[in-house]
């Protein structure tokens, strides 16, 4: 069985990988299409934030990804040792197009999860995300 566990490079190219871990993983806990590709677009946007931002593109670096079986949702677990950051404080405004960028990530987030949280462990950062296994398109 994949592991429920994985640790990725902290390198934007690595996201083929983690995108083939994450949609293996929800292959293997039987989840429908539209969750599956929820966890995908939240694990890209948790993993391609902590590995630019967090690490600066250091290979070097790990970025630790869970998927969980939650009864009725089903958990990804992002965490890092990068500088704290609670991607869910201080969500900014939604702005005209073609004002500013960045942000918009983080909305998507909160927007299409079913739940959230932020936690900082020691050095890590730990982000929490869940998905409705019978989330309709």
């Amino acid at each position: 069985m994949t592991a429920e566990r994985q640790a990725f490079p902290a390198r934007a190219d690595a996201l083929p990988t983690v995108c083939t871990w994450v949609e293996d993983r929800c292959g293997r806990l039987g989840l429908e299409r539209p969750a599956t590709l929820l966890l995908m677009l939240m694990a890209e946007e948790l993993f391609i934030n902590a590995a630019v931002h967090g690490f600066g593109n250091d290979g070097r670096r790990r970025i630790r990804l869970a998927i969980r079986d939650c009864g009725p949702e089903v958990e990804l677990v992002a965490d890092d040792n990068a500088p704290a950051f609670d991607p869910f404080r201080d969500l900014p405004a939604p702005v005209p197009a073609g004002e500013r960028v960045g942000g918009y990530g983080r909305r998507l987030l909160v927007g299409l999860s079913s739940r959230q949280s932020y936690q900082r462990r020691g050095r890590r950062n730990y982000v929490t995300v869940g998905v409705h296994k019978n989330r309709s398109p």
